[in-house]
């Protein structure tokens, strides 16, 4: 037996929560709904909204915008009654699942709000999800309300980028830093070695007189600079 619209459109919601792993935002549900004609955006907030009092779904805000979860008497309501959803209307949301998860998955998992502190500044918390488990997690003070909404309005652009800044860094092996610092280490040998180079020309034309005390290491590579000149001349 066909059923009134009213409980078709709440058992789509709740397919459509069913079908993926990650909450969907109010917004997302009502291009769905809107872009296939099937009821205005009144009567599907309505829908929601009953589905929400009766403790089918439930929802989190975060910046104005509500994501939507099922809960698990909205799981064995959907499992139970899924067979009243007509093929083809289960037709048009798999595909639309299929067609835009990646996007679908991305703007739900991208999260950024900021909250003020106890010392007077805004604490910006950003955040990448997948699934349940957390990829990236970031908090940071700013001082003032506009560039903490700034930095929430970047960060799903930015995030990407910043995930794989901070992985490739975190994730260098021991030889590439010792390498690193070898060869900074040979940079500062270098410079100092061109500043002994010039001192010791100075030396030379004014004789022993007014030679500066040098440290051990300025010592030991004034040495190899004065046995380099010296096996040149031979």
């Amino acid at each position: 037996m066909a059923v009134d619209s009213a409980t078709l459109y709440k058992l789509i919601i709740l397919y459509m929560l069913n079908k993926v792993n990650f909450p969907l935002t109010n917004t997302q549900i009502s291009d769905f709904f809107l872009e296939n004609d099937y009821t205005n955006y009144f009567s599907l907030q309505q829908s929601i909204n009953d589905l929400d009092s009766k403790g089918f779904i439930f929802s989190d805000t975060i910046r104005n915008a509500s994501y939507y979860h099922l809960t698990s008497e909205g799981r064995q309501t959907i499992e139970y009654f899924e067979n009243k959803i007509p093929n083809r209307i289960i037709d048009d949301i798999d595909v639309f699942l299929m067609s835009n998860k990646y996007e679908l998955r991305n703007e739900v998992g991208t999260l950024s709000d900021y909250y003020r502190s106890s010392n007077g500044e805004y604490i910006v918390h950003c955040q990448v999800k997948e699934s349940n488990t957390i990829l990236i997690e970031l908090n940071l003070s700013v001082p003032t309300k506009e560039a903490a909404s700034f930095m929430c309005s970047r960060w799903k652009d930015a995030s990407a980028e910043i995930y794989k800044y901070t992985i490739n860094n975190l994730m260098k092996s021991k030889a590439e830093i010792d390498d690193k610092n070898e060869a900074a280490g040979q940079e500062q040998k270098e410079a100092i070695k061109e500043e002994l180079r010039e001192g010791i020309k100075e030396e030379s034309q004014i004789g022993d007189a007014g030679v500066v005390e040098t440290s051990e290491d300025k010592d030991i590579i004034k040495s190899e600079i004065i046995t380099e000149k010296n096996s040149v001349t031979e």
